[in-house]
C-alpha cells in the first residue's frame, strides 16, 4: 500500500477519500469508524452487497472481489478510475493556504516541539483524549517509558512547527527527541505512527538526521563530558527499541539509538574512547549489515572492544523482547550476555 507518508508528502486529511466517492455519485457516510464497508464503486463491478471498504485514516480503498488487484488503492488512483478531478478542492485549497509559509525545521523548533509533546504526555487531563496512543504503547509493553520521560505526544492544536502538526492526521502521535551525538544538544524530533502506515516513523522534511540519536540521560551526560567514564554503552536503532531499553535498564546505563539502522555508524562519537560498545541493532538484514561498520567506527574512535548482542527466542529486536518477555526478560538477556561488563561509572 502506498500512502502519502510513503512518498515523503504530508498525510492526507482524514476522510478525504469520502469526498472523492461522493463526487463520483457514491453514497457513503462517515460513521466514525476507521474502516467503512461499501459496495465497490469501480467500473465493471455491479456490487450488490458490500465487498469493499474504505479506510478513512489512510484514505485507501480495497475490494475483496479483486477489483483492486489484491492491494489497497490510493485516493488518487481511485479518483482517476472514477473520473473525478485530482487533486480535490480540499487539497488545492490547503496548498493555497500554506504556500509561502513553510520554513526549515531547526534545533529551536525541535526543542519547542519536544517540550510541548512532553507536557502533553505528562498531563493526566489528556489521558482519555490520547487513549489510542497509550493503547498502542500498552500493547507493546512500552507505557512504562513514561516514567523516564522518554516520549511525548503530538497533537494538531499544538503551537509548534507546521510540519509536526501535519503528522497527526496520519497517526504519527508518539514523539521522542534526537540529540547531536557530538554535543548532546537536541537537534530533531521523530514521530512514531500508532496505526498501520508506511513509513512507521517521520521527521520534518529537510531536517537533520545524520549524526543524531535517541539518548537517555546517562548517554547525554557521557556525550557532554566523557572524562572518567568506564563500563559500556549500548547502541541500538529505532524509537521503540530506545523506549524498550530505557524501561529495562533505566537511566544509569548509557543508551544511544540511531533513528534507523543506516544511521548507527554515525551515532558513535569520541566519547566511546576506552569504553565497551554493545551493538544491539535489529536481528534482520539491515541490522546485521551495519554491525561491522559500527564496530569499525568505534575502533577508529578508540573503543576498548565491541560486543554484539543477539536476541534469544527468535526475537527481532529489543521492543519484541519486551513484548514477549517483559522488561525483566530484556534486562536478563542483556546481563546474561555481558558477564564482564558493567554500566558506566564516573570516577571521583
Amino acid at each position: 500500500m502506498v500512502t502519502a507518508a510513503a512518498t515523503g508528502r504530508r498525510p492526507l486529511p482524514r476522510g478525504l477519500i469520502l469526498g472523492v466517492l461522493q463526487r463520483a455519485g457514491c453514497r457513503v457516510q462517515d460513521d466514525g469508524r476507521d474502516k467503512i464497508p461499501i459496495c465497490c464503486p469501480l467500473p465493471g463491478h455491479d456490487d450488490v452487497r458490500p465487498s469493499a471498504f474504505v479506510n478513512v485514516v489512510t484514505n485507501v480503498l480495497y475490494c475483496s472481489a479483486g477489483c483492486t488487484g489484491g492491494r489497497a488503492w490510493t485516493t488518487k488512483a481511485l479518483s482517476e478510475a472514477l473520473g473525478v478531478p485530482w487533486p480535490p478542492p480540499e487539497l488545492r485549497n490547503r496548498r493555497v493556504r500554506t504556500r509561502g509559509t513553510s520554513r526549515p525545521f531547526g534545533p529551536a523548533d525541535a526543542a519547542t516541539l519536544w517540550q510541548a509533546a512532553l507536557r502533553r504526555a505528562l498531563d493526566d487531563a489528556y489521558a482519555e483524549a490520547d487513549r489510542a496512543a497509550y493503547e498502542y504503547l500498552e500493547r507493546r509493553g512500552l507505557c512504562a517509558a513514561w516514567e523516564h520521560r522518554a516520549f511525548g505526544l503530538v497533537t494538531e492544536e499544538m503551537d509548534v512547527h507546521p510540519a509536526a502538526r501535519r503528522w497527526v492526521p496520519g497517526g504519527y502521535r508518539i514523539a521522542a527527541p534526537l540529540f547531536d551525538v557530538g554535543t548532546g544538544e537536541i537537534t530533531n524530533v521523530q514521530a512514531r505512527c500508532i496505526i498501520p502506515n508506511d513509513p512507521k516513523v517521520l521527521v520534518p522534511k529537510g531536517s537533520k538526521m545524520a549524526g543524531t540519536a535517541f539518548a537517555n540521560e546517562a548517554a547525554r551526560a557521557l556525550i557532554r563530558d566523557p572524562s572518567g567514564a568506564s563500563g559500556f554503552v549500548i547502541v541500538g536503532e529505532g524509537l521503540t527499541d530506545f523506549l524498550a531499553f530505557t524501561i529495562s535498564l533505566g537511566d544509569a546505563t548509557p543508551i544511544v539509538c540511531a533513528p534507523g539502522a543506516g544511521g548507527a555508524p554515525k551515532a558513535i562519537g569520541p566519547w566511546i574512547r576506552g569504553l565497551d560498545l554493545v551493538v544491539a541493532t535489529d536481528n534482520d538484514t539491515a541490522g546485521a549489515a551495519v554491525v561491522q561498520r559500527v564496530a569499525d567506527e568505534a575502533s577508529r574512535l578508540g573503543s576498548r572492544r565491541t560486543l554484539r548482542l543477539s536476541w534469544p527466542g527468535g526475537a527481532k529486536d529489543a521492543c519484541e523482547m519486551v513484548e514477549k518477555y517483559g522488561a525483566e526478560g530484556l534486562h536478563d538477556a542483556i546481563r546474561s550476555r555481558l558477564p564482564e561488563s558493567r554500566p558506566r561509572e564516573r570516577s571521583a
